[in-house]
């Protein structure tokens, strides 16, 4: 690639560029940010000045999401056609880093952004009463955690929100509908504020950071945002494009082209009909077993499948860190907080699924992995390697949040806990109507003929996991998902009740069973050609088994020739 090129020299020299009108639309909408966001928490509140003994308020800390949330989602719909809506150098940086923007032109967002970023926290520092602005929204690692644990805070949901702008910008999804790209991002946004505004206060953005820090002079752990952010975003963006979107995964590039290597290099054998027929009794029984059971989809495009299941990890992964995290209390001795643990839950849900869905299907929960299996929509072998490594991925989450918070926070808050006073059945019950009412949502808005506009199936689930989770938590914890049952349990058994997680997962696997056989046999029609959002391109068993038997009359018309 040219100099040129790379360095975007043609963007800055040229007179008809329309540079000067993209640094000014990231300059107002950082500004907007900062001004915004930041003004929604000047009500006296400070998350470190608190004393050690005295939590959150949860009416605080969702308010704070919702407003930056909202904001970067108008923000990113009013400057997205202008200069793409980067609106934060962790954005502009990420794409950076895989060559979406030249050099220079990357450096003069970054200046735009972190120049709005100043002006609006020295205008809603001159606007605001005094009593009430000196902190402006500044963020603080939070006394209990060290700079290391906010460097991890803050690359974990920066990276969530580089996955889903990458996901929701990707153009391969163009044909199937995205949704709102700008609602997505700004979903993205609020989960991270749910997560860490207690323990960072939710940089996110290295120009939000930067615009307080500079009104206030507090460069507490400063190094924590840049680094935490910045590494988050490079990390998500070289992810995504090699595994996630690219025409021809990095790992190709070592294994070598599979095109032509199962033409035999272009020659014809002369074949006796009389071997054909032999032998095709037993190779069709063959073929149907290897095709039943997953074979061949994996011989066919190994590849493929191994990005499918890094996919399920990652994004599962991200999805129990976030949302168990979202429900944590910031001071030790407190219960998880229903309405925090509930909108969090449900929104990153929706990110999990729109970063995953094109490559994976989103699955995301082995009580939706087995029902799918169930009704022939996935094959056995891929069967149990997704629900391996969501499995594994539970584990992980678990790690994580161990890992950057701190172990008084997590130590009693990882287990799903039933209510008191609730018998075994009761437990059983409310999970299985509650997983039920997940996968029976889940197939009836993946249908096209329920559904027709798509993208907007992860939204709708969303909404769903918040209203299952506002009613069930109280009760069974509500488990939903037995990667995330299986997580704390497999790392700490001692600590587990292990009647309590049998009971979880039966309870989940058999609700999603009956909720995907009751829609396949009776919601479901048949003569409507349909997408079901956990099935990216396979073909069921039975279609399979009709290509076996057109197969078998056509050599059977060969031999009698």
């Amino acid at each position: 690639m040219p100099s040129k090129e790379i360095f975007g020299i043609s963007q800055i020299t040229s007179l008809r560029s329309p540079l000067w009108r993209q640094l000014i639309a990231e300059f107002f909408g950082v500004l907007f940010i900062v001004f915004i966001g930041c003004g929604s928490a000047l009500d006296g509140w400070n998350a470190n000045d608190k004393a050690i003994d005295e939590p959150l308020d949860v009416s605080t800390v969702v308010r704070i999401a919702l407003a930056f949330g909202l904001t970067v989602a108008a923000v990113v719909e009013l400057t997205g056609h202008v200069s793409g809506g980067h609106v934060n150098p962790a954005v502009t940086i990420g794409l950076l880093s895989v060559g979406r923007i030249a050099i220079l032109p990357a450096i003069f967002y970054i200046l735009a952004q972190l120049l709005g970023g100043l002006t609006g926290a020295a205008l809603l520092k001159a606007l605001s009463p005094d009593e009430i602005n000196q902190s402006l929204g500044a963020n603080k690692v939070q006394k209990l955690l060290n700079g290391a644990q906010g460097f991890g805070v803050e690359f974990i949901i920066t990276a969530l929100l580089i996955f889903t702008v990458f996901a929701v910008t990707d153009k391969r999804r163009a044909s199937e509908g995205r949704g709102s790209a700008s609602l997505a991002i700004g979903i993205a946004v609020t989960v991270g504020h749910l997560l860490a505004i207690k323990f960072t206060g939710c940089g996110m953005n290295p120009a939000r950071v930067f615009g307080p820090a500079v009104m206030t002079g507090n460069w507490d752990h400063h190094w924590a945002y840049w680094f935490g952010e910045c590494g988050g975003a490079v990390f998500a963006a070289l992810f995504y494009v090699a595994v996630f979107a690219a025409e021809e995964p990095l790992l190709a590039r070592f294994c070598g082209s599979r095109s032509g290597s199962m033409n035999n290099g272009g020659k014809v054998e002369n074949i006796p009909v009389s071997a054909v027929t032999e032998s095709f009794h037993h190779s069709s029984m063959r073929l149907k077993s290897a095709k039943a059971l997953g074979v061949t989809e994996v011989i066919a495009d190994p590849l493929k499948i191994a990005r499918a299941l890094v996919a399920e990890y990652v994004a599962t992964t991200l999805l129990l860190t976030v949302g168990i995290a979202s429900g944590l209390p910031d001071k030790s001795g407190f219960e998880p907080n229903v309405f925090q643990s509930s909108i969090g839950g449900g929104l990153a849900i929706i990110s999990a699924i729109q970063m995953s869905i094109n490559v994976s299907g989103a699955h995301l929960n082995p009580a939706i992995t087995v029902p799918l299996f169930v009704v022939g929509r996935i094959k056995f072998i891929k069967t149990v390697l997704y629900i391996i490594v969501q499995c594994i991925a539970g584990i992980t989450a678990v790690m994580l949040l161990k890992t950057f918070l701190p172990e008084e926070l997590t130590v009693d808050n990882l287990f799903v806990k039933p209510g008191d006073g609730l018998e075994n059945y009761q437990i059983f019950g409310i999970e299985f109507i509650a997983t039920m009412t997940l996968v029976l949502a889940g197939c009836t808005l993946a249908d096209n003929k329920i559904a027709p506009v798509r993208g907007v199936e992860c939204l709708l689930m969303g909404f769903v996991v918040i209203s299952l989770q506002l009613f069930a938590l109280k009760f069974s914890g509500c488990g939903l998902n037995p990667a995330r049952i299986l997580g704390p349990a497999i790392l700490k058994p001692a600590d587990t009740n292990w009647q309590h997680i049998w009971i979880y997962c039966v309870a989940e696997i058999s609700g999603g069973i009956t909720a995907a056989v009751f829609y396949f046999l009776v919601l479901h029609d048949h003569h409507t050609i349909t997408r079901v959002l956990p099935r990216p391109r396979m073909q069921s068993i039975l279609d399979e088994l009709k290509i076996i038997s057109r197969a078998r009359n056509t050599v059977s018309v060969v031999s009698h020739q």
